[in-house]
């Protein structure tokens, strides 16, 4: 049987046919497929050269996410359609690196585990692409690539997307960046004399333990708000979190709104 690709519109009852010729495939990944769903449903999906495939016994190799993604979503999707396929193929199918947001959005790295960490953070849920897609030209973005722009070092904990948020975030509700961006260089700089109390205190806690991301925006957002400059120990409470958590909730619910 020779091998053959056409793009075709599935719908969900196709989609189902096509599910009873899986007799071998990978276990589902219910978050993968609520993520694929939501695209279809809010028009993001696109049709790429990654579809669904036949082996030459008619035995579906790849592809049952986007079939049960079809179905849940409830729609008709194009999709690219390839029958005939070699049954080892199967063997090699999806070995390489997923491909991450940024590389299909065409963004730099930083900024999308920036504006990732954004919508987690704001929704409590891990975002899908095309929640990130709508963050696009919101000023986390633009002012994410401000610091990028000024400040190249990259110290790995002071660096990291936790802090860059804290930062963006407050050059976003506040009217003095050239301040963010003096803290921000000094504490990936490691520029002590540069530091305001509040800065130095939270290079300190930072430094001394072990943080996840979150509880770096937390804190950090003390840092970059230009009147705590002279507070002496960063403490984070349920409170200031669902403060802090609220402050970034509204500036992402601007582009995305509720329908996380």
């Amino acid at each position: 049987m020779k091998q053959s690709s056409a793009i075709e519109t599935i719908t969900p009852r196709i989609a189902s046919s096509y599910l009873e010729l899986n007799h071998n495939n990978r276990p589902l990944r219910k978050t993968h497929i609520r993520s694929l769903a939501f695209d279809m449903i809010n028009g993001d999906w696109q049709v790429t050269h990654q579809g669904i495939a036949f082996d030459t016994n008619g035995t579906l190799i790849d592809g049952q996410h986007r079939l049960h993604a079809i179905i849940e979503a409830g729609v008709p999707i194009k999709m690219l359609v390839t029958t005939g396929c070699s049954a080892s193929s199967f063997s090699i199918l999806d070995r390489g690196a997923n491909r991450k947001p940024s590389d299909i959005l065409g963004w730099p790295t930083k900024i999308t585990e920036v504006i990732t960490l954004a919508i987690r953070i704001a929704y409590g849920t891990n975002p899908t692409l095309s929640r990130i897609r709508k963050m696009e030209g919101s000023s986390l973005i633009r002012n994410c690539q401000v610091l990028l722009d000024h400040c190249q070092t990259c110290r790995s904990t002071m660096s990291t997307s936790g802090v860059k948020l804290a930062a963006c975030v407050q050059m976003t509700v506040q009217e003095d960046p050239k301040f963010v961006i003096s803290q921000y260089k000094a504490l990936i700089s490691e520029q002590y004399n540069e530091m305001t109390n509040c800065s130095q205190s939270f290079n300190r806690q930072a430094r001394d333990k072990q943080m996840k991301r979150e509880e770096l925006f937390w804190r950090a957002m003390f840092v970059f708000d230009n009147t705590e400059i002279n507070r002496p120990k960063i403490l984070i409470t349920e409170d200031i979190i669902a403060q802090k958590n609220e402050i970034l909730r509204r500036i992402v619910k601007k582009h995305i709104g509720n329908e996380a």
